[in-house]
């Protein structure tokens, strides 16, 4: 019977990296665009690869590019060690973005979801925005509301917050429980889906997630080709306005931040499954 093993920051680290390099040999085989992106994309020309202190990766995807991977990916017969997990692969999944898991792993997130996923990389879909800035911030804003129904739909209440918080967060719960999380997802990405194309508009976003708010919709000429960039013992691709997406979103990027702040942002455990006599 097998065991779980919990990872340590380095085991994690090495899985992660595993599935990355695997993504990439599947892109490069099938000619799918794909751009390293956030810390990893930080990481890899600040550090030549992870944060020290950060713990996951994270790849935008064209979002027509993203639609043929999710539909293809699970069919490689060499891709069985991995798993595909979205909305439309993955019965009860709850994100609007996928996710690429490590069979044979275990990770536990502050989710009110009831699945159970592994070890992962995210992979987020690029949308279009249209050619006219105003226009795509209207877009943005109008996608707003149903990525707050999915975030409120999802965290869960935690002793770690502070209690009003957690109060507020409840009331949310309750306003929306005639809501199921399954139609606010569907509703998100429908409308990012608006101009969707083969080829990339003047501005793009990642708007099922949009982190930091209208500054998530960038320049499409930033994404128009890719370079490849080193990260640990390989080379991966990030668009080619990688400076430019940097000083966009942490300015002086290649300064560290204070050491209060070295910290990773997430909250899981996560585990092995091992054989007694081993993997």
């Amino acid at each position: 019977m097998d065991k779980q093993v919990k990872l340590d920051i380095v085991r994690l680290k090495e899985i992660e990296l595993d599935i990355l390099k695997k993504f990439h040999q599947y892109c490069e085989k099938y000619q799918l665009r794909y751009f390293l992106t956030g810390g990893t994309l930080l990481g890899a020309v600040r550090h030549k690869g992870f944060i020290p202190w950060d713990d996951d990766i994270d790849v935008f995807m064209p979002r027509a590019d993203y639609e043929k991977f999710i539909a293809k990916f699970s069919s490689d017969p060499l891709n069985e060690d991995l798993q595909i997990a979205s909305v439309t692969t993955l019965p009860g999944f709850y994100l609007p973005f996928a996710k690429l898991i490590k069979r044979n792993t275990i990770l536990k997130e502050n989710t009110s979801a009831d699945l159970a996923l592994g070890v992962y990389m995210d992979i987020f879909p690029l949308d279009n925005m249209s050619d006219n800035y105003e226009t795509a911030c209207k877009l943005f804003r109008r996608t707003s509301w149903w990525r707050k129904m999915m975030w409120i739909k999802n965290i869960s209440l935690s002793a770690k917050r502070v209690w009003w918080k957690n109060l507020v967060l409840l009331l949310g719960k309750i306003s929306i429980c005639w809501l199921p999380r399954k139609y606010i997802l569907i509703s998100l990405i429908k409308k990012a889906r608006i101009y969707e194309g083969e080829q990339l508009s003047r501005f793009v976003c990642a708007t099922v997630m949009g982190t930091y708010g209208i500054k998530e919709i960038l320049r499409g000429d930033w994404y128009a080709q890719t370079v490849s960039l080193p990260f640990e013992d390989a080379h991966f691709l990030a668009p080619v306005g990688y400076c430019q997406i940097l000083e966009h979103f942490y300015k002086d990027y290649m300064k560290l931040p204070p050491k209060e702040k070295q910290k990773t942002h997430h909250d899981f455990e996560a585990y092995e499954l091992v054989k007694e006599n081993g993997i």
